[in-house]
């Protein structure tokens, strides 16, 4: 930026903080990679920086506000901190990580366990 004389402009002080989304429901099973929205990010690269509970996270940014996190493989399950920090500040918000080995929600068995329920009562055993 510069002012009319052609010096260029700088605002002490002045630095855009990044801003997670409010009203977002973060989930993700571990090694997901997940979209959650974060204003304040738009074309920085490796000054970007995530974690899940204090584990750092790989964060890559599309558009302006589309963060692409992939929640670490040591992140504990149950709900943790999502932290996003910038050369501008940081920004934190609840995320609720999910163990892959988990059942699924609603009752579900895991592991196939339906199928094979199924394919035993086909069989008439």
């Amino acid at each position: 930026m510069s002012t009319p004389t052609s010096k260029p402009a700088t605002f002490d002080g002045f630095r855009i903080r990044p801003k997670i989304g409010r009203g977002q429901n973060i989930v993700g099973r571990r090694g997901e990679t997940i979209n959650v929205h974060v204003t304040g990010v738009a074309g920085l690269g490796p000054q970007l920086r995530a974690s899940v509970a204090g584990h750092p996270a790989p964060a890559t940014v599309s558009g302006s506000s589309d963060l692409h996190l992939t929640i670490p493989a040591d992140a504990p399950a149950g709900e943790a901190q999502l932290e996003i920090a910038t050369p501008g500040g940081t920004d934190a918000a609840p995320i609720m990580v999910i163990d892959p080995l988990a059942a699924p929600a609603h009752g579900a068995p895991a592991n196939g366990a339906r199928a094979a329920a199924t394919e035993v009562a086909h069989r008439g055993t």
